[in-house]
C-alpha cells in the first residue's frame, strides 16, 4: 500500500492492519475506532440538549423545557439534538461517504463558529469603546480581525465544489438564528442562568 492510497483510505488504521496485521487487529481496529466516534459524540450531543433545554426555558419552546421524571436530564431537549443529528448523517452520508460528511460537517460548523466569535468578539469592541476603555479596545478588536483574516482565507481562493458552498450554507444558518429571535423574542430579553 503506498502512502497516497493510504491518504485517500477512508479507514487507514483498518487498511494498515489488514495488510501488515491481520482480519482480528482490523476488526478490533474498527470497534475500537466506533466506541470512540460514540464516545466523543456523547460530549457534544449533551451540550447541544443543554442548549436547547435552555432555550426552552427562554422561551423557545416550552416542550424543550421539559425534564425526565425520574432522571432529571433534559430528554425532550436532547431527543430533538440527536435527532438534528442522525437525520442529516442518514440522509447525506450514503451520498457523500463518511469521510466527506464529517469534512463537510465540521467545516460548515468551524464557518459558523467563526461568525458566531466574530460578532462576539465585536460587541465586546463596541461595548470597550463605549466605555472609553481604550486598552481593551484594542485588545478586543484583534479577536474578530484575526478570524475576519481566517475567515478570508477560507473563502478565497474560492474553493471547489461543493465546499464553495459552506460559507452560504453558514451564512443561512446565521439568518434562521436571527429570524428564529424575531419570533420568539422573549429569546432575547431572557435572564441569563447564574452558574454561581
Amino acid at each position: 500500500m503506498g502512502i497516497q492510497a493510504l491518504a485517500k483510505s477512508e479507514a487507514p488504521l483498518n487498511d494498515l492492519a489488514l495488510r501488515y496485521a491481520s482480519p482480528r487487529l482490523a476488526l478490533a481496529l474498527d470497534v475500537a475506532a466506533a466506541i470512540s466516534c460514540f464516545s466523543g459524540m456523547l460530549g457534544p450531543l449533551a451540550a447541544a440538549g443543554r442548549v436547547l433545554f435552555a432555550l426552552g426555558r427562554g422561551g423557545l419552546a416550552s416542550s424543550m423545557s421539559g425534564v425526565h421524571s425520574v432522571h432529571g436530564t433534559p430528554a425532550p431537549a436532547l431527543s430533538v439534538s440527536a435527532i438534528l443529528v442522525v437525520v442529516p448523517f442518514l440522509i447525506c452520508a450514503p451520498f457523500a461517504g463518511a469521510g466527506n460528511y464529517y469534512s463537510y460537517a465540521s467545516t460548515l460548523g468551524a464557518l459558523a463558529l467563526m461568525l458566531v466569535y466574530i460578532s462576539v468578539g465585536a460587541a465586546e469592541t463596541v461595548e470597550a469603546w463605549r466605555e472609553r476603555r481604550v486598552l481593551w479596545t484594542c485588545i478586543s478588536v484583534s479577536g474578530p480581525a484575526l478570524l475576519l483574516w481566517v475567515l478570508f482565507r477560507n473563502l478565497y481562493p474560492v474553493p471547489d465544489f461543493p465546499n464553495n458552498l459552506w460559507p452560504y450554507v453558514a451564512l443561512a444558518w446565521v439568518a434562521a438564528s436571527w429570524a428564529l429571535l424575531k419570533m420568539r423574542p422573549a429569546l432575547a430579553t431572557a435572564p441569563l442562568p447564574d452558574y454561581l
